[in-house]
């Protein structure tokens, strides 16, 4: 009915923004990541439902998949996090062959350990930093020159501040990615006697404090 479809719209709409990076703060993105496993939970109904996920043709699940393969684990609150693919698979009609098989512990390492992203960062923060710089000159110049600012500038300095707000953002959610990964995967180990222990003293090598 209305409901379903006001669901599937919702979902779809999640997709895009994270897919396009429609976002600014941490908050923004996780909320969104969090809100797809509940909905596509709730859009799956019940055994007796004829409302099935897994059979319909209103949303695509290998979008999803991709989605929940590269962000399995979600940041809450505080040191809680939460595993997306356990409402997927707690739904009533889940279907593994039409899902997809659990995500390689190898891959999701690659993506949430921030000394694979170290390298990238550095580039694009000295990218930014020289885009700025020029933006800077350009107008103190023109302020010099007494001339008047038009609209084209006025959108070319937005767009470039608003571009170093989503790289401020986009790097704080690698922290807080990396954070929850950690607090989902503490270390085992008899020398650890408290959890804080397991989570951060045991499960950072020395190349990535």
């Amino acid at each position: 009915g209305d409901v379903y479809k006001r669901q599937e719209y919702g979902i779809n709409q999640c997709a895009t923004w994270i897919e396009i990076d429609k976002y600014v703060l941490p908050s923004e993105k996780h909320c969104l990541l969090r809100a797809m496993p509940y909905i596509l939970f709730l859009m799956d109904g019940d055994q007796n439902s004829k409302y099935n996920i897994f059979k319909t043709k209103l949303i695509k699940l290998d979008r999803f998949y991709k989605i929940f393969k590269k962000y399995p684990y979600v940041p809450l609150y505080g040191d809680m996090q939460i595993y997306l693919e356990t409402y997927i698979r707690g739904s009533p009609h889940f279907d593994e062959k039409l899902w997809g098989v659990p995500i390689a512990d190898v891959k999701i390492a690659q993506e949430y350990e921030l000394v694979n992203h170290l390298e990238s960062v550095r580039n694009a923060h000295h990218d930014y930093l020289a885009k700025f710089s020029n933006m800077i000159n350009e107008y103190r110049a023109a302020l010099g020159e007494n001339k008047p600012n038009n609209f084209n500038n006025a959108k070319e300095i937005c767009n470039t501040v608003l571009q170093g707000l989503q790289l401020l953002g986009s790097w704080s959610c690698l922290v807080l990615q990396q954070s929850a990964y950690k607090y989902a995967r503490p270390k085992a180990g008899e020398e650890f006697t408290v959890e804080y222990e397991r989570v951060v003293k045991g499960n950072y090598q020395p190349v990535k404090k």
